[in-house]
């Protein structure tokens, strides 16, 4: 549940797939595909006994610090399975159909959240500068309730205008409405 420190010598994605790549006696594990955004690492890794013909192929997420200047403890990780919910949801469709089938409500809870965080990433990607949309507030800020309803133009690729504030795509719940598109 906390965090590993040490020293690395290379990336943190390749010290993250080193560490999922091993095997002791029948049973071993493997990296099937992963990739790093930003600090988060995502895997789909590859369970197998072959003693007892166990084969399973389940969601892995790491939060990752790197300091290469610092001299000591330079890299840190927090690792976290698909059965633990990791509230973390950039997990790519191609990723996800990769997956064993699970009973565990925790991952199915999981899985759902990261299919609708990739529909609302597609839907926000056809968007057109000046596009408007609305929106209920998903949570507080010191101007904003949660609940209020916001209407927000697209600025960027990653960011809308709403008053004079900029919102994060990610912080766009997967609910919203188109209200004006510029043809």
């Amino acid at each position: 549940m906390g965090w590993t420190e040490y020293n690395i010598y290379n990336s943190p994605k390749k010290e993250c797939d080193k560490i999922l790549t091993w095997e002791v006696n029948t049973r071993s594990c493997n990296v099937v595909k992963s990739y790093m955004k930003g600090n988060i690492y995502y895997a789909v890794i590859n369970f197998k006994n072959t003693e007892t013909n166990f084969d399973i192929k389940t969601a892995v997420v790491f939060l990752t610090h790197y300091y290469p200047k610092a001299k000591n403890f330079n890299f840190a990780y927090k690792d976290m399975n698909e059965d633990e919910y990791p509230f973390y949801y950039d997990f790519p469709e191609s990723y996800l159909e990769l997956l064993s089938p699970t009973t565990n409500p925790n991952a199915i809870r999981w899985r759902e959240e990261c299919h609708k965080h990739n529909l609302t990433k597609k839907r926000l990607s056809k968007l057109k500068k000046g596009d408007i949309i609305e929106f209920q507030s998903p949570f507080d800020t010191a101007t904003i309730n949660r609940g209020q309803t916001i209407r927000a133009y697209k600025h960027s690729k990653n960011c809308f205008i709403y008053s004079s504030y900029k919102w994060p795509t990610k912080w766009i719940p997967g609910d919203f409405v188109v209200v004006s598109s510029q043809k």
